[in-house]
């Protein structure tokens, strides 16, 4: 057995500082506040996994993943798509993890922004679920800001260390002996590529790719290589979003920051290998398009390993597991956001509108025609009005540029945040979006639907034969 890895890929690191900055720590352990109803909890022992490695590649775009031996063999021997989606309301990353660990979408756990506080995330979620089971938790993350879950949740063993080799060997030391149930691995070299470097179209981005395909054949191989884990371990891979040509993951329109993989590998028949997981459960490929009510999100992540370990929950998303990964049958699709959401979100401000906007209904007769122009610093950064979060300071603050300029006029109209007494139409672009919509919610998406084919588009397909990788001898 041969996974390809090896020593010999270097990283462009551009200043000699963020090397001294390496820092590694195993931080003390505070218990979270309880939130689970014990009562609540059922667990299945009999499904023939005991443990689960989420994996998070921050920043990886799957496009970038082809021609890398572990990537490619992942996807010909586990359950995935290329063309899974972020979360809607927000590209960065302790949104979108907060919606991995929890189920829920930005717009239901209100956490839009890594700079807010999160002192109190008092939310369902993998962790605190698996302890209530009985099982045990390990966090191995790569950036500061995920302490916030370490003091909030109950996780047995966090550590925090810059650098994937420590990530990757700090796990492997600890898994060795301590066999959580439960293992959240972060990776941050993409995302960290992409920002230095501004775009993911560099050497230094593709460097970082196939350092995360090593990192990934090395976690492979030691779950195969380690009796008490092989055959009862399954792996899941997914991001928090991708990473723009040119820039960074700001926009919220473009395909390549919100298209990103969620891949599923584990032993048979828990798992299936080389299958489409939008063919397999009947769901239409999105495709190109941002929103559409089939998409399947990185938000099931966290649920998808509550479902691997046999544990659910009897509210919210963890009671609703409705992606198959073996071929058997499961509930209907939870649809979040919900079609009503959309119109809002189309709206311009790039959320569920929660702060009394305008709603999206028929044109009245007297409304006009409101400008929607992004401002300059917005255009130097391929920023557009209707992928801007829009908030009062933008919108309504006096004396303001945005105010006095009449800077993105409709998308802050139905934000809630109206510069002056007109009446804003929708605009005929959004009309034609709520028609799509409205289409889209027609869609049949019981899972037992199974003459919906995937897009033919590369990045959504995936082969049904083992790579020609040399890690492709993995027996399972």
């Amino acid at each position: 057995m041969n996974f390809s890895f090896s020593s010999s890929t270097t990283f462009t690191v551009t200043t000699v500082s963020v090397l001294l900055s390496i820092l590694t720590s195993n931080i003390p352990i505070c218990q979270a506040k309880d939130l689970i109803v014990p009562s609540k909890v059922h667990r299945d022992a009999n499904t023939g996994i005991s443990h689960v490695v989420h994996v998070v590649a921050d920043g990886l775009r799957p496009d970038a993943m082809v021609n890398y031996p572990n990537f490619n063999w992942l996807r010909a021997n586990g359950v995935g798509t290329d063309n899974a989606r972020n979360q809607l309301e927000s590209a960065q990353t302790l949104p979108n993890h907060i919606s991995m660990f929890t189920g829920l979408s930005v717009a239901e756990h209100g956490h839009y922004l890594d700079g807010e506080s999160k002192d109190k995330l008092e939310l369902v979620n993998i962790f605190d679920l698996v302890k209530a089971s009985g099982g045990t938790t390990a966090f191995y993350g790569a950036k500061e800001k995920f302490a916030t879950f370490q003091k909030n949740w109950n996780i047995d063993s966090y550590t925090f260390t810059k650098w994937g080799n420590r990530v990757i060997t700090g796990f492997m030391d600890d898994m060795a002996t301590n066999m959580y149930t439960y293992a959240f691995v972060h990776f941050r070299e993409t995302d960290l590529a992409g920002h230095r470097s501004t775009g993911a179209t560099t050497v230094e981005y593709a460097n970082a790719v196939q350092q995360m395909d090593e990192y990934l054949g090395q976690l492979l191989q030691f779950i195969e290589q380690q009796p008490s884990l092989k055959g009862k371990t399954a792996v899941i891979l997914t991001t928090d979003h991708g990473f723009e040509d040119v820039g960074n993951h700001n926009d919220l329109d473009d395909p390549f920051n919100y298209k990103i993989p969620l891949y599923v590998w584990g032993p048979s028949p828990n798992v299936l290998h080389g299958e489409d997981m939008y063919a397999l459960n009947g769901l239409q490929d999105p495709g190109d398009a941002r929103i559409t009510p089939s998409a399947i999100h990185n938000s099931y992540s966290g649920v998808l390993a509550a479902q691997l370990l046999g544990i659910s929950y009897e509210d919210g998303p963890f009671a609703d597991q409705y992606l198959s990964i073996s071929g058997a049958s499961t509930a209907p699709k939870r649809d979040v956001p919900t079609i009503a959401d959309l119109g809002a979100i189309l709206g311009g401000l790039g959320q569920v509108n929660t702060n009394g906007g305008a709603e999206l209904a028929d044109d009245p007769l007297n409304c006009v025609t409101c400008p929607n122009d992004a401002s300059q610093q917005m255009a130097a950064n391929y920023r557009t009005c209707e992928s801007w979060r829009l908030t009062a300071t933008k919108c309504k603050a006096p004396s303001n540029q945005w105010t006095r300029n009449q800077i993105c006029k409709r998308s802050c109209y139905f934000a809630g945040y109206p510069y002056d007494s007109d009446i804003c139409c929708s605009g005929s672009s959004i009309e034609v979006n709520k028609a799509e919509m409205a289409n889209a919610s027609s869609l049949e998406l019981s899972s037992s639907s199974s003459n919906v084919q995937p897009s033919s588009s590369p990045t959504a397909t995936m082969s049904s034969q083992p790579s020609n990788a040399p890690i492709a001898s993995l027996g399972v």
